[in-house]
């Protein structure tokens, strides 16, 4: 798939500005990237059945340190719907993957953690998810991967506090500020 050539300024009678053009060519580049790495992911991951979703779910329920991952969250990080999360996790459950308890604070919550079965098949993934990733690191200089991590982490941290770039809208919001916790 080639990509759509992209002007790289404002025209003098566009609509947008450059920071406008320079926003929407970061959403169109990234969200192109990103699908395209999770095409890459879902092949090598097809052997054992599993979509590139159900894996993500698998690794962000293996990360060191967590005793599992709130359902919501789940969803939440990989941008898809509360419905399509508990489809996965619950088919993922099913097969031995994962484990599901309630959270002892909020038992209207679920915790999905990795069972031992699910622990061996992320092991076992990971010489094909290793050579994926080296072959696309040998793409990039030292350099590039250090800027490309150190960018997509800002991004990261910069979304995930969207009320910081939430601008009052008098068609949508009743009163400023109220739509912040939105």
């Amino acid at each position: 798939m080639s990509a759509v050539p992209l002007r790289t300024h404002a025209s003098p009678h566009s609509p947008w500005t450059s920071s406008a053009e320079r926003l929407l060519r970061l959403v169109y580049r990234t969200s192109t990237a990103a699908r395209q790495l999770r095409r890459l992911l879902a092949e090598r991951v097809a052997r054992w059945e599993l979509s590139d979703s159900e894996m993500l779910i698998l690794w962000l329920c293996w990360q060191p340190g967590k005793l599992g991952r709130v359902q919501g969250d789940l969803a939440s990080a990989l941008g898809i719907s509360p419905a399509q999360t508990s489809a996965l996790v619950e088919g993922l459950r099913k097969r031995g993957y994962l484990l599901q308890e309630r959270s002892p604070l909020d038992r209207r919550r679920q915790i999905w953690r990795l069972s031992a079965e699910g622990e061996s098949l992320l092991e076992e993934m990971g010489a094909a998810i290793s050579d994926l990733a080296e072959r696309f690191e040998g793409e990039l200089t030292t350099d590039e991967h250090r800027l490309a991590e150190a960018v997509s982490e800002r991004l990261f941290e910069l979304l995930q506090d969207r009320p910081k770039l939430r601008l009052f809208d008098p068609d949508r919001d009743e009163t400023p500020g109220q739509g912040e916790s939105r």
